[in-house]
């Protein structure tokens, strides 16, 4: 097999990105506006507190991470043992990673199925930015995140494709606890 180079690598990552937002977005239409927010799970959070989730950490967190990896040169360190497993096997494993609740971690409620829509959307624009900036990093150059240890840009655009295939599992739950059927 013929080994990627690094745009190639960083395309397919933002292809599979845009594939993950396209079907979230698609998944919106079968929600009413009180299975966006009912939270029908103790200790969940609601289908639009998921979307919020995954569009406000690509946004303000793993994106702007590709931005420092850009700026910054020799930073870093190594991953996390978590973070070699994970990067190892391409994806988070089937396992539910429950962090405290708190105001700058837990998302709020969506407004509206609009405001996921334009989020959404938001994540698929700010991606051309983020493939041209990973591209032209120094892959020595990281930050780190709290959990997985320090990343290059390269490997954050890789976080940003397993964090939304991970929330589709949670996604999943939360649709069979409303009663929807599988698509």
């Amino acid at each position: 097999m013929l080994k990627m180079n690094v745009n190639e690598r960083l395309s397919q990552e933002v292809a599979e990105i845009r594939q993950s937002l396209r079907q979230y977005e698609l998944e919106l239409d079968y929600y009413s506006t009180e299975q966006l927010t009912a939270v029908p799970l103790v200790g969940s959070w609601s289908i639009g507190q998921v979307y919020k989730h995954l569009i406000d950490s690509t946004l303000r967190f793993h994106l702007r991470a590709i931005e420092q990896c850009a700026a910054e040169k020799a930073a870093g360190g190594a991953k996390t043992e978590v973070g070699e497993v994970i990067y190892k096997g391409g994806a988070f494993p089937p396992i539910k990673i429950k962090v405290p609740d708190s105001a700058d971690y837990t998302p709020l409620q969506p407004a509206d199925r609009q405001q996921l829509i334009d989020g959404l959307r938001q994540v698929s624009i700010e991606l051309d930015a983020a493939l041209i900036t990973a591209a032209g990093s120094d892959p020595q150059s990281k930050v780190e995140h709290p959990g997985l240890g320090w990343l290059n840009a390269e490997e954050w655009l890789q976080l940003v494709r397993m964090h939304f295939h991970h929330h589709l599992r949670q996604k999943a739950e939360l649709d069979t606890a409303l009663g929807m059927s599988a698509r």
